[in-house]
């Protein structure tokens, strides 16, 4: 299995839509499913920084197993997000930060709660960027994003990430980001690291999609937009089906 789910992130142009089970009501959770039956998105992320319900949590990746063949992955924002009825797991370390907490305290209690779930983990370097404003992650793990025009700082992180043995680079501009991932910097730091790169954060147009597929990245990550503008499913819908050209 967990080759299967890697295999996910190692083609270019998937979308992946994520899941904030707390703001996910039933109108909003029949669009993410019938998203997954037309086909817009090749998987599903599930998670965020903060989860008040996890019954509900682990509701929602039951009903999205039951009703569509789209792969259900977490995106844990702390040990307690890791349930077994997912597919895969995104075993992230916060590199862009300094604190232990989220590069190795939640890793060590997470790991044997995986090990015992037999759930297949993907280690993971999860990276914010400054997308200009204060994201929920940076506020709880009470990080600094790595500002965007730091290039040189972006390259180290991402090479010690790879050389620590993440096997997926996953950069955040932050949830709702005012502006997303400049494509040059993105395209450059591929041709440097040779991993698999997820974007996420301000993804609210298929330019901007289209932009990053072109340079090669391998997945997108949109899920704070689609809460508020649900129809960009439809536009998402539109672009699947006619192709990327």
């Amino acid at each position: 299995m967990i080759a299967q789910i890697y295999n996910l992130f190692l083609k270019s142009g998937s979308i992946a839509i994520l899941i904030d089970p707390d703001k996910t009501d039933d109108k909003l959770l029949n669009k993410y499913i019938n998203a997954g039956k037309d086909g817009i998105c090749d998987f599903f992320l599930i998670g965020g920084s903060l989860i008040f319900d996890i019954e509900k949590y682990k509701e929602i990746i039951n009903i999205l197993k039951r009703e569509t063949k789209v792969p259900v992955i977490i995106f844990p924002g702390n040990y307690l997000q890791i349930v077994d009825n997912a597919d895969g797991v995104l075993f992230m370390q916060l590199f862009s930060g300094r604190n232990p907490e989220y590069m190795i305290g939640q890793q060590l209690i997470a790991a044997p709660i995986i090990y015992k779930m037999g759930i297949s983990a993907i280690p993971t370097a999860y990276i914010l960027v400054d997308g200009g404003n204060i994201s929920s992650t940076a506020y709880l793990t009470q990080t600094i994003p790595i500002p965007p025009n730091k290039k040189d700082i972006l390259i180290a992180t991402c090479l010690a990430a790879k050389y620590s043995g993440s096997q997926l680079i996953y950069i955040e501009a932050g949830s709702g980001a005012v502006n997303p991932l400049n494509p040059n910097l993105i395209n450059e730091l591929k041709n440097i690291i040779n991993l698999p790169i997820i974007i996420g954060g301000g993804i609210k147009n298929i330019e901007t999609i289209d932009t990053y597929f072109d340079i090669g990245v391998n997945a997108v990550v949109i899920g704070n937009y689609i809460e508020t503008n649900s129809d960009f499913l439809d536009e998402l819908k539109k672009y699947k089906i006619k192709g990327r050209n």
